[in-house]
């Protein structure tokens, strides 16, 4: 009976316009501004390319970049999938198990693991299709970490030319920085970018790629916004970031930072091209918006607790920004924690950072007068840092808080806001000697954490015995562990890790799920199906991320009712798989599979269908569907059934 049904449901967590420059008339210093000098940045050019040494630094610069954040980052090429998420996106993945059009096709046209993400999905089915020349996808790891290293290295070197282009086009020809100068100054901001320890969790996580992907596009829309003259090609590297990851929504808000603040345009003048964007990104919004589901969380606060939460956020996304140690991918800082445990100092300090992410912000914006140029870069990096992570504070929920509402990945686009503040400081000083021999010391220790975190992820059990040690009462991380147990085929440790998932937080519904998988597959079916039914029994939670969960639930007890010869029990627990989640591609499945082993064909055509309609270019589910149309010519044509 073990062949009759389908897959088990288990789903573990898883224009340009005029800028400022000094110029020296009769009347003394002054700002005015200055169109004509524009004309040269549109082509690409720069006042500073006047010096002929500008190239080799350039050149220079950027090797530096690529060759000492590769090596920080070298422990990442020999790790393998984490049991969070990379499972279910990668090995588990219909689509890329075995690479096809139509699977690729189903990427672009429905959400998969509750995410609307085609590009990300398309470069990992591209990945997979290579991945197929060398072995399987679970012994081609390296190629996957490999991809997220190498997206990693090109933003870090999208991140020196950007910065390089903003002193550019911000100093002007008045400025006392030579070319080796400008990009000894971006060269350390584009280091500080790439080696900050808290970079680490999107550079080893493969299930990150989409972070790392939808800033590369991100960064080469700014790039060519403030280089090239051909403004409108910004908007489409921006779609392309978006259908990486939706939160690069947030990507003309930073060109209005940019011009608003750091370059010092009117307000007027600043808002314009962003506002135009946005509206042209509209409808890659309404699309990821219909196409991915609505998820909820098991605890929703209150407006007035959301800022509270916020406040705690940001506070500690700044603290690990200026001493990076004890990073971890699940702090356990969920907003139940943040409401009970954030008090005393811990408040105080929250309070300063808000109102520092309100006050700078706000007076650098609406300023009538211009700043200095460091200033500039200090307030415009800091204003970047808060919009990059004002997604993901906690104002509006989303999945993950159920775990914790600060991840270091979150805080990847802030990082880049953070050195173009240090851009500011060591324009303030000049580029002096001193200065970049502090900066300089700063990387050295940030390279050394980086590569010592970056070893911790070399496997599932190896990460989270680390975040053990940050957060002991990781639930998440003893499911995760217990999900790449059970992908290794090693059941009896897994269902002991999910237990001790389930000590510390006995609702919690996916180590209840997977659970009941494992004593399936070791064939004690009535301990597993006597488990299933009190969780049903007693689970009323019918909506949103439970809904779908308790749709695998159904699903997985009708199969073990099936392999115990209680078809009918079996097939009203399917049907109520796809009434709780009409995404259930494996309810259809199996739906259609007892109607195929009844005879009725029609009806197993039916649920085939949309079996295939949900999970496009299966071939599993192709060929059952060509056995039940076989099966249906024959009836109808008198053939032997």
């Amino acid at each position: 009976m073990t062949e009759k049904f389908g897959p088990l449901g288990l789903m573990p967590m898883g224009g340009s316009g005029g800028y400022l420059v000094r110029i020296n008339e009769a009347q003394g210093l002054t700002y005015r501004s200055c169109w004509d000098t524009l004309r040269p940045m549109d082509r690409g050019e720069s006042a500073l390319r006047s010096d002929a040494t500008a190239k080799p630094w350039d050149m220079w610069a950027l090797a530096m970049v690529i060759s000492l954040t590769a090596l920080a980052l070298s422990p990442v090429l020999v790790a393998d999938y984490i049991g969070l998420d990379d499972i279910e996106h990668i090995i588990n993945n219909p689509g890329l198990q075995r690479p096809s059009g139509s699977g690729l096709l189903g990427f672009w046209t429905k959400s998969y693991f509750s995410l609307y993400i085609p590009l990300t999905y398309s470069l990992w089915w591209l990945l997979a299709s290579v991945a197929s020349l060398f072995g399987t996808l679970r012994q081609t790891a390296w190629l996957f970490h490999a991809a997220n290293l190498s997206l990693h290295l090109a933003n870090s070197c999208l991140v020196f030319l950007t910065i390089r282009t903003l002193l550019q086009v911000r100093l002007g020809k008045q400025s006392s920085l030579n070319a080796a100068r400008v990009s000894s100054i971006s060269l350390l901001s584009a280091l500080f970018f790439a080696l900050h320890p808290i970079q680490v969790e999107t550079a080893a996580w493969i299930s990150e790629c989409k972070g790392a992907l939808s800033l590369l596009f991100g960064l080469i829309g700014i790039w060519n916004y403030y280089s090239r003259h051909r403004k409108h090609v910004t908007v489409i590297f921006f779609v392309l970031a978006m259908l990486s990851k939706p939160t690069a929504i947030i990507a003309p808000g930073i060109l209005f930072l940019i011009d608003r603040i750091l370059l010092g345009r009117s307000l007027k003048e600043s808002t314009v091209m962003p506002s135009a964007m946005c509206l042209l990104l509209l409808p890659v919004v309404v699309i990821t918006k219909h196409l991915q589901p609505n998820l909820n969380i098991d605890f929703v606060p209150t407006y007035a607790q959301r800022i509270y939460i916020a406040m705690d956020a940001l506070g500690f996304y700044v603290s690990k920004l200026f001493v990076p140690v004890s990073l971890a991918l699940d702090y356990g800082r969920s907003p139940q924690y943040a409401l009970a445990h954030v008090y005393g100092w811990r408040l105080g300090l929250s309070i300063l950072v808000l109102l520092c992410a309100l006050a700078i912000p706000a007076e650098a914006i609406f300023r009538l007068r211009p700043r200095s140029a460091w200033y500039s870069f200090v307030a415009c990096g800091w204003s970047m840092f808060v919009l990059a992570l004002l997604p993901a504070l906690g104002l509006i929920p989303f999945t993950f808080q159920d775990f914790t509402t600060v991840a270091d990945h979150y805080a990847y686009v802030a990082v880049f806001g953070a050195a173009l503040a240090l851009v500011g400081v060591l324009v303030s000083f000049r580029a002096a000697e001193k200065s970049l021999g502090i900066t300089i010391a700063i990387l050295i220790l940030l390279a050394g954490l980086t590569f010592n975190q970056a070893t911790k992820w070399r496997s599932t059990e190896t990460l989270f015995a680390h975040t053990f040690e940050v957060n002991p009462q990781s639930y998440l991380g003893h499911f995760s562990i217990a999900c790449d147990l059970f992908d290794r085929g090693r059941l009896d440790e897994g269902i002991a890790q999910t237990r001790k998932a389930l000590e510390i937080n006995p609702d919690f519904l996916s180590a209840q799920l997977s659970i009941g998988v494992a004593w399936i597959k070791k064939g004690e079916i009535k301990t597993a199906i006597d488990y299933y039914s009190l969780v049903l029994a007693t689970e009323a939670r019918p909506s949103g991320k439970h809904a779908s969960l308790l749709a695998s639930m159904h699903n997985n007890l009708g199969m073990a009712l099936g392999q115990v010869g209680r078809l009918a029990e079996a097939v009203q627990h399917f049907r109520k798989a796809v009434e709780l989640d009409s995404q259930s591609s494996k309810g259809y499945w199996n739906l259609g599979d007892a109607a195929l082993l009844e005879g009725q064909y029609v009806e197993a055509i039916i649920q085939y269908e949309h079996a295939l309609a949900l999970s496009p270019g299966n071939p599993i589910l192709e060929r059952q569907l060509a056995r039940a149309r076989s099966g249906a010519r024959k009836v109808l044509f008198g053939g032997n059934r």
